[in-house]
């Protein structure tokens, strides 16, 4: 039996922006392929009749969304100096896909518990947005029907945050194997869903893992020179502190 072969493990992080939010997840994974081909990295393969690269990301990103938190796996058969690495994809990547970390790793990645959007708000939609935030959250349960699941999904229960601060709506919601809310689940039962319509960006802007119960966000690497569009610039909020945890 042949011994396995020795590998490195490159955790990538980046950012997904601009006209980039509106490629699919599978299209997204295909243009990381072609990024590390076109690098000539030498890809870790899997095993059987169709080998494939050993690339696996934290988790999808539903279409049209935006998002400061994205992380890839990529493994490699052979060692890479992180600098150079950053440098490489930084310099190949289309437009909208930055990144802005690159770090090996021995374990795999952890899970994501938590994700944290945020969405601008006119300030003619304010308060009734705030009026739909309080009854949300005053309620015990919010039931929404899954087109395709014959189960309701409870959006309070997965909802651990939220609040309307500076003309920015932020939400916390459960990502994980269970209980996992969508963000879009949270407009429809705040009835805010054409803010989006209306040209407003929803970004993911932080997650936590299971693994790692502290909340990370994007931050720029040293000498990071690269250019955020104009909604890029999100301001740390600190959630205002929530009387009861969900159900």
């Amino acid at each position: 039996m042949n011994a396995p072969t020795p590998f490195h493990r490159y955790r990538l992080e980046f950012r997904k922006e601009g006209d980039l939010r509106w490629i699919g997840h599978h299209d997204l994974a295909r243009t990381m392929e072609r990024l590390f081909r076109r690098l000539e990295l030498p890809l870790r393969m899997s095993r059987g009749y169709h080998p494939k690269p050993k690339i696996r990301f934290a988790s999808a990103l539903a279409l049209g969304i935006a998002s400061d938190v994205e992380w890839v796996e990529v493994e490699l058969t052979e060692p890479q100096e992180k600098h150079e690495l950053l440098e490489a994809v930084r310099r190949e990547a289309p437009e909208g896909l930055v990144f802005t970390r690159v770090t090996e790793v021995s374990g795999k990645m952890p899970q994501i518990a938590t994700a944290t959007y945020a969405i601008p708000v006119p300030p003619h939609r304010e308060d009734a947005l705030r009026r739909a935030l309080q009854q949300l959250w005053n309620s015990p349960q919010w039931l929404l029907e899954r087109p395709g699941r014959s189960e309701s999904v409870d959006v309070r229960a997965g909802l651990q945050a939220i609040a309307l601060q500076d003309g920015q709506l932020t939400f916390t919601v459960a990502a994980g194997r269970r209980g996992a809310i969508r963000p879009r689940e949270v407009l429809h039962a705040l009835q805010a869903e054409d803010l989006e319509l209306d040209g407003a960006v929803l970004r993911r802007i932080a997650v936590t893992f299971d693994a790692d119960p502290s909340t990370l966000r994007a931050d720029p690497v040293e000498n990071d020179t690269t250019s955020s569009p104009d909604n890029d610039g999100i301001d740390p909020l600190v959630l205002e502190s929530l009387d009861r945890p969900p159900s």
